[in-house]
């Protein structure tokens, strides 16, 4: 089950929260060569904000664990590949039937396998709507409450997602 990390920023409608979340490799994904030649303190860096059903009850300003139920990516492809093939078999087998008996053009065939792969399309395409419900990230618990993290920033220590590494390995940095 993949979890991330992230800040509560609002809380939305009920037992919904925003989360923002930040990567913590802020490196270019299959680009290492240009990552070490850009400043990794010039910018934020990107930002995620995504809406999560929140178990934990968190608040406004919380260091949350989100979880993410496994087997999404499966689910999804069965619904969105999946149901349009079985629609587009069933289509040609009941064209092949039809055709059999009746001695009509191969054009049936085709046309009831066009007419089974588009029901099939239409199928998958609400089986996924109704997965994607069911398929939210969950807040599954807090990790610091913002109290704790402000008293942190106060107290001069690390808030969890700050990256500190030093900016010497930067060439051309433009922020010291």
């Amino acid at each position: 089950m993949p979890t991330y990390q992230g800040l509560v920023a609002k809380l939305t409608t009920t037992n919904k929260a925003e989360i923002l979340i930040k990567p913590a490799d802020q490196t270019i994904p299959g680009a290492s060569e240009i990552s070490k030649r850009v400043c990794h303190k010039a910018s934020e860096g990107s930002t995620l904000r995504i809406q999560v059903v929140n178990m934990a009850a968190a608040e406004v300003g919380d260091w949350v664990l989100l979880t993410r139920p496994s087997g999404i990516l499966k689910k999804n492809a069965t619904a969105l590949f999946g149901m349009p093939l079985l629609g587009g078999l069933v289509g040609a087998g009941a064209g092949v039937l039809i055709i059999s008996g009746t001695g009509l053009p191969l054009t049936v065939l085709v046309f009831c396998a066009a007419v089974g792969l588009f029901l099939g399309m239409m199928a998958g395409v609400k089986q996924y709507r109704v997965l994607s419900e069911h398929n939210q990230a969950v807040i599954s618990h807090v990790i610091k409450k913002r109290s704790e993290l402000a008293a942190m920033v106060q107290d001069g220590r690390k808030a969890p997602a700050k990256d500190d590494t030093a900016c010497d390995r930067c060439t051309g940095c433009l922020v010291g």
